[in-house]
């Protein structure tokens, strides 16, 4: 009885993981979307922040922006440097603004479908068929979806426009959360192997 009941509570929680990723990806398609109709709404968004000392300062996802290119020769470096206006989220290129849209829908979409797959293993667990080759198969598809998100989140991009000058964020940093997950999942995927096998075989002798 106390099992079930905790199998009914691990099935509720993934249902709510997955209804959360998929509003995540609402907002996150809906912000994309109001975003290029109407940009002005996010004028005073500030997104970099200048402080004395350091010419760049990000308030944001903790990127460290660095002057890539001129845009125009109108204003010196030093006029730049001491100019105090913060960078704001209308001035991001449309190319970083779709890259890191995709970058995090298919966060999203590859964490709801680990999601789902974690519920179908509960629930052949719940209907005492756990060594089936369907988990197996579950497992393997969770493993290659973190393995999604670990491409995905250890890279940054993005790409700011301001004081007549491109900023420029790239940065490559190894997500080790979601490459432990990739790797549990793979490993218990080889275990409910093991246990096929064995099912199999005590089937076989009986």
């Amino acid at each position: 009885m106390t099992k079930n009941r905790l199998l009914n509570v691990a099935i509720v929680f993934t249902r709510i993981l997955r209804i959360f990723y998929g509003l995540g990806f609402i907002v996150l398609m809906g912000f994309f979307i109001h975003f290029q109709a109407y940009p002005e709404v996010y004028k005073n968004f500030e997104l970099v922040k200048r402080e004395k000392g350091i010419e760049n300062k990000v308030i944001f996802d903790n990127l460290t922006f660095a002057k890539k290119q001129e845009v125009s020769t109108q204003k010196s470096d030093v006029e730049v440097s001491n100019n105090k206006k913060s960078f704001l989220l209308v001035n991001i290129t449309s190319g970083a603004l779709f890259f890191n849209f995709l970058k995090y829908s298919f966060i999203l979409v590859f964490y709801f479908l680990a999601t789902k797959e974690f519920e179908n293993v509960i629930q052949s667990v719940k209907k005492i068929k756990t060594f089936r080759n369907a988990n197996i198969l579950s497992f393997k598809k969770m493993g290659k979806c973190f393995f999604g998100v670990f491409i995905l989140s250890s890279y940054s991009y993005c790409s700011l426009v301001s004081d007549d000058h491109i900023y420029i964020h790239s940065n490559f940093n190894l997500s080790f959360t979601s490459l432990f997950f990739m790797v549990f999942a793979l490993v218990i995927g080889e275990v409910f192997k093991e246990g096929n096998g064995l099912m199999e075989e005590n089937e076989l002798t009986v």
